[in-house]
């Protein structure tokens, strides 16, 4: 059965950030880093930061927010 690789601390920068950025003022941060490329590197930079976490699940399971900080926390 195929399986896959989950990075579980991208998804977790990635919603971070999101959070964040809510709580900045709109000009310069979210202007800024509503634009792609610089939200690419935001997430880049912090991952390359920070260890990263990885779990295999199988191709028909499918992981939602709340199995992702369970995972996360007991890595």
């Amino acid at each position: 059965m195929p399986s896959k690789i989950v990075n579980l601390t991208a998804y977790i920068v990635v919603e971070s950030i999101k959070n964040i950025l809510e709580d900045c003022l709109e000009y310069p941060y979210q202007m800024m880093f509503s634009v792609s490329y610089y939200r690419q590197r935001l997430i880049a930079q912090t991952l390359s930061s920070i260890k990263n976490s990885y779990v295999v699940i199988q191709d028909t399971e499918e992981l939602d927010e709340l199995d992702v900080v369970r995972l996360h926390m007991f890595l």
